[in-house]
This record gives structure tokens, sequence and C-alpha cells, in this order.
């Protein structure tokens, strides 16, 4: 057998042990405990994008003074 095909059956039985343990134990993260969060109020994005936009237009004044 030459060194490579060795390397290579190695990784498959590596991967195969980690499927095998993974099995029907895997825990759906996600379902089990995400919690829904509503989005922000329309008002409140608003208000943070124009804060950002006074402050991008200040540092440009800042840097082409």
């Amino acid at each position: 057998m030459k060194s490579s095909e060795s390397i290579r059956q190695q990784g498959d039985v590596n991967w195969n042990i980690a499927n095998l343990l993974r099995g029907p134990y895997e825990i759906p993260f996600v379902r089990h405990f995400y919690e829904y969060e509503p989005p922000h109020p329309l008002e409140a994005i608003e208000a943070d994008i124009t804060a950002l936009e006074q402050q991008t237009t200040a540092m440009l004044k800042e840097v082409t003074a």
C-alpha cells in the first residue's frame, strides 16, 4: 500500500467514526433555544440611520477641512 492510500483510508475511517458518534444524539439548538425577538420599531431604525449619517458627515468634514 502506498503512503497516500493509507492516509486517505485513515481519513475515511475518522470521518465515519465521527458520523457514528454524532448519530441520533444531535440536539437541534435552534428549535430548542431560539427565542424570537421582534424587529425594532421603524422610528428607532430611522433614528439610528440619521445619527450614523450625521456622524459620517462630521468625520468627513474633519478630514476634508
